[in-house]
């Protein structure tokens, strides 16, 4: 299909899905259905080609992996309602027969992270509001101990959002620092006016306004949300990537070192992010029931027991606990993507999904020039799962099909001439 056809059907839904999932599972998923009915539609017709990349279908393999050991694992009745999640990583095949140009996945690129900043935006307003209003409420009560504001601050917090963030930030950035950032971005600005406008012609206005960069804006705002989130895996993976990302750029800036290490002092100094950083301990301790006790003590039972997986989202919390009592009694998985997909899909599972998240990887790096905005949204999601089971959010589900169908799109134009 030759032309932009920026205007056509699938590709407004898609550019919709990508917004919305930023903030609105429900809107997200509501998009990326229309967007795979539009584009079936117009494949019926003739006018678009369906693709199937290498990476949809290792998705394909994971999924028929999962349907046949959790149906024949020990619990499968709640490992087979959960199956449905997998159906969404479908943004790989659409995604990658939507997008024919590099402008057009730039355009969806930006939409994810506009949308992600809208969340950003919720999580600063809302996530201090109602943890203040918590420690208020039980503030001249005997409980009052138990609900510090600091403590709720960092309960309000979620996983998922501390990784969409944490994908939204690091995307911004790699944006920003591209070489074609501009042409691609624009040179956008938000305008603030305020005043009164002239009544007639005679009139002057009285109009006092000011322009304010988009995009380190939107950094900000992302930043500022991660770190309210309190999630220290997420933190970790973006400090990470954005070293790797800066590159042979941090010598250049190791005039800055003294400020960065400064606002780091400061930055722990205090409560919430202290207090977070101070509970690491317990999380590689085993008596505490953290991580260390779910990989070395829960994990290896399980995969003597059951070497071809327990089934996908097959695990309870009372079956961790009758290995390690210590367990927290609320969890049901083992934070970490790795350990999770060899209990659930055994090594073949936890093989397979190595493969395709290499696949996913490659995938992004060739998708564009540097910086690869997508390999490095997605290297951090792989990181992050190294200490959280992010697989088995739905959230992050269709966050990484999107981020996957476009890199797969990416790669194939790469082999065209049409670059922004």
């Amino acid at each position: 299909m030759s032309g932009e056809n920026i205007s056509s059907w699938p590709f407004r839904f898609l550019v919709a899905a990508a917004f919305c999932m930023g903030f609105s599972l429900p809107l997200g998923r509501i998009g990326l259905l229309a967007a795979a009915v539009a584009l079936g539609v117009e494949a019926a017709r003739g006018r678009r080609r369906l693709r199937m990349p290498l990476t949809g279908w290792l998705w394909l393999a994971l999924v028929a992996l999962a349907v046949v050991v959790t149906a024949h694992g020990p619990n499968p009745a709640k490992g087979l309602g959960k199956l449905d999640k997998l159906v969404w990583f479908m943004g790989i095949p659409v995604a990658a027969s939507i997008i024919d140009s590099h402008k057009q996945l730039w355009q969806v690129l930006r939409a994810i992270i506009y949308g992600l900043a809208l969340q950003a935006l919720r999580i600063c307003i809302f996530n201090p509001l109602n943890a203040l209003a918590i420690a208020e409420r039980f503030e001249k009560t005997r409980m009052a101990r138990h609900f510090p504001f600091v403590q709720e601050l960092i309960q309000q917090g979620s996983m998922t959002d501390g990784q969409r963030m944490m994908v939204g930030l690091v995307g911004a950035i790699a944006l920003v620092m591209g070489a074609g950032a501009l042409a691609r971005l624009g040179t956008r600005r938000l305008k603030l006016a305020v005043g009164r406008e002239p009544a007639d012609e005679t009139e002057t206005a009285r109009l006092w306004s000011v322009r304010i960069p988009l995009w380190p804006l939107l950094i900000a705002l992302l930043a500022a949300a991660e770190i309210l989130v309190m999630k220290r895996g997420s933190w970790f993976s973006t400090a990470i990537v954005l070293v790797a990302l800066g590159g042979r750029r941090l010598l250049r800036w190791r005039g800055l070192l003294p400020t960065v290490i400064l606002l780091g002092v400061l930055a722990v100094s205090v409560t919430p992010i202290r207090q977070r950083l101070a509970h690491i301990r317990t999380e590689f301790s085993t008596s505490h029931g953290g991580r260390l006790a779910m990989w070395t003590e829960v994990a290896p039972v399980m995969l003597k027991e059951h070497p071809w997986g327990i089934g996908y989202r097959a695990m309870t919390n009372e079956r961790m606990r009758e290995i390690a009592p210590q367990i927290e009694r609320d969890r049901d998985h083992l934070h970490s993507n790795f350990v999770e997909m060899a209990v659930s899909l055994g090594w073949a599972g936890l093989a397979l999904y190595l493969v395709w998240m290499a696949c996913l990887l490659r995938e992004a790096l060739a998708s564009d020039v540097t910086p690869r905005p997508l390999f490095w949204m997605i290297l951090a999601l792989f990181l992050n799962g190294l200490v959280e089971y992010n697989f088995g959010d739905a959230e992050i589900v269709i966050l990484l099909g999107m981020l996957g169908g476009l890199a797969a799109a990416g790669r194939r134009l790469q082999f065209t001439h049409d670059h922004p």
